[in-house]
Protein backbone atom coordinates (compact mmCIF):
# COMPACT_ATOMS: atom_id res chain seq x y z
CA UNK A 1 0.00 0.00 0.00
CA UNK A 2 1.24 3.41 -0.72
CA UNK A 3 1.93 5.56 2.14
CA UNK A 4 -1.00 8.84 2.31
CA UNK A 5 1.89 11.05 3.08
CA UNK A 6 5.74 11.01 3.68
CA UNK A 7 8.79 10.86 1.66
CA UNK A 8 8.85 10.24 -2.31
CA UNK A 9 12.14 9.88 -4.79
CA UNK A 10 12.25 8.46 -8.32
CA UNK A 11 15.30 7.18 -9.89
CA UNK A 12 16.27 5.52 -13.25
CA UNK A 13 18.71 3.12 -15.12
CA UNK A 14 18.58 4.12 -19.18
CA UNK A 15 19.20 1.74 -21.23
CA UNK A 16 22.70 2.83 -21.95
CA UNK A 17 23.28 2.05 -18.00
CA UNK A 18 23.19 5.43 -17.05
CA UNK A 19 21.34 5.75 -13.48
CA UNK A 20 19.23 9.36 -12.64
CA UNK A 21 17.45 10.75 -10.44
CA UNK A 22 14.51 12.39 -11.75
CA UNK A 23 12.59 13.64 -8.50
CA UNK A 24 13.61 15.41 -6.34
CA UNK A 25 15.61 17.50 -8.75
CA UNK A 26 17.58 19.35 -6.63
CA UNK A 27 17.70 17.48 -3.14
CA UNK A 28 19.92 15.08 -0.88
CA UNK A 29 17.02 13.85 1.04
CA UNK A 30 13.50 13.04 -0.83
CA UNK A 31 10.56 14.73 -1.25
CA UNK A 32 7.70 14.97 1.61
CA UNK A 33 4.69 14.16 -0.88
CA UNK A 34 0.95 14.01 0.19
CA UNK A 35 -1.60 11.48 -1.20
CA UNK A 36 -3.01 13.83 -3.71
CA UNK A 37 -0.06 15.51 -5.06
CA UNK A 38 1.72 15.68 -8.45
CA UNK A 39 4.86 15.88 -9.27
CA UNK A 40 6.07 19.10 -10.53
CA UNK A 41 8.30 17.51 -12.96
CA UNK A 42 8.26 15.98 -16.56
CA UNK A 43 9.88 13.48 -17.48
CA UNK A 44 11.19 13.69 -21.24
CA UNK A 45 12.41 11.07 -23.39
CA UNK A 46 15.98 11.66 -24.86
CA UNK A 47 18.06 9.51 -27.83
CA UNK A 48 19.06 6.61 -25.76
CA UNK A 49 17.46 3.21 -27.43
CA UNK A 50 16.46 0.12 -25.39
CA UNK A 51 14.87 -0.67 -21.86
CA UNK A 52 14.74 1.89 -19.17
CA UNK A 53 14.06 1.01 -15.47
CA UNK A 54 11.97 3.66 -13.32
CA UNK A 55 11.50 3.04 -9.26
CA UNK A 56 9.43 5.18 -7.61
CA UNK A 57 10.21 4.90 -3.63
CA UNK A 58 7.94 5.85 -0.99
CA UNK A 59 8.68 6.02 2.56
CA UNK A 60 7.25 7.29 5.46
CA UNK A 61 10.58 8.53 7.06
CA UNK A 62 12.85 10.45 5.12
CA UNK A 63 15.64 9.31 3.50
CA UNK A 64 18.88 9.84 1.03
CA UNK A 65 18.08 9.44 -2.73
CA UNK A 66 22.03 9.06 -3.29
CA UNK A 67 21.67 5.61 -1.52
CA UNK A 68 18.80 4.59 -3.70
CA UNK A 69 20.62 5.94 -6.48
CA UNK A 70 23.99 4.29 -5.66
CA UNK A 71 21.93 0.57 -5.62
CA UNK A 72 20.81 1.71 -9.30
CA UNK A 73 24.14 2.67 -10.30
CA UNK A 74 25.25 -0.88 -9.17
CA UNK A 75 22.57 -3.03 -11.07
CA UNK A 76 20.19 -3.34 -8.03
CA UNK A 77 16.80 -2.63 -7.32
CA UNK A 78 16.37 0.10 -4.58
CA UNK A 79 16.21 -1.40 -1.04
CA UNK A 80 16.12 0.42 2.18
CA UNK A 81 14.23 -0.11 5.71
CA UNK A 82 10.66 1.15 5.33
CA UNK A 83 10.72 1.50 1.39
CA UNK A 84 8.25 0.47 -0.53
CA UNK A 85 9.48 0.72 -4.28
CA UNK A 86 7.32 0.46 -7.61
CA UNK A 87 8.71 -0.13 -10.78
CA UNK A 88 7.80 0.46 -14.29
CA UNK A 89 9.67 -0.85 -17.23
CA UNK A 90 9.61 0.00 -21.05
CA UNK A 91 11.99 0.30 -24.54
CA UNK A 92 12.75 2.57 -26.62
CA UNK A 93 13.17 1.45 -30.02
CA UNK A 94 14.30 3.18 -33.43
CA UNK A 95 10.98 4.50 -35.21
Amino acid sequence: KVPTEGYLAVVSKDGAGTASVYFPSSSVLAAKHGAAALLPDAIELDDVLGPERVWAIFSSKPFEVAAALEQVKAGKAPNGAGWLVVSLDWTKVAP
